[in-house]
C-alpha cells in the first residue's frame, strides 16, 4: 500500500490544508477442501479462488484553525475500486464424476463525495 500525506498551514487565512492519496493492490489465490475428504480419487466439495483487488483514494480537506470560536471544515473525497474474481471454481463429486463450475466476476466502484461542517462555540456556557 502506498500512502502520501501533505499538510499545509496557510497563516494568512488561518486554515489547514490536508491531502491524502492511497493506492492498494492485492492478489489472492486459495483452495479449500470444504468437505475435509481424504479420498484422492474424488475431490468431494472444494473451492478454488483467484482474485485481484485494486483501490485508489484521494482526499482533500480544508479546515479552520482551532484558535477561532467559529470552526469549519470542508473537502472532497474520491475512490476507485476494482475487485475481480478471475476464477471462482467449485468442485463437487457427483455420481458420474467431478462437476466443475466456474464463475468469473468483476465489481467496479467509483465514488465521489463532498463534505462540510461549521461549528460555533459560545464562551461562558
Amino acid at each position: 500500500m502506498i500512502q502520501e500525506r501533505f499538510l499545509y498551514n496557510t497563516h494568512s487565512i488561518q486554515s489547514i490544508f490536508d491531502a491524502v492519496t492511497t493506492y492498494k493492490q492485492t492478489k489472492v489465490s486459495s483452495y479449500s477442501d470444504s468437505d475435509f475428504g481424504i479420498d484422492p480419487a474424488r475431490k468431494g466439495f472444494g473451492m478454488f479462488i483467484y482474485s485481484e483487488n485494486s483501490m485508489f483514494t484521494q482526499k482533500f480537506r480544508l479546515a479552520s484553525s482551532e484558535a477561532s470560536y467559529i470552526r469549519w471544515i470542508g473537502g472532497l473525497y474520491d475512490e476507485h475500486d476494482r475487485f475481480t474474481y478471475n476464477r471462482l471454481r467449485v468442485d463437487m463429486a457427483t455420481k458420474g464424476g467431478n462437476m466443475e463450475s466456474n464463475w468469473p466476476s468483476e465489481t467496479i466502484t467509483n465514488s465521489m463525495s463532498a463534505f462540510g461542517q461549521i461549528s460555533v462555540f459560545f464562551a461562558g456556557f
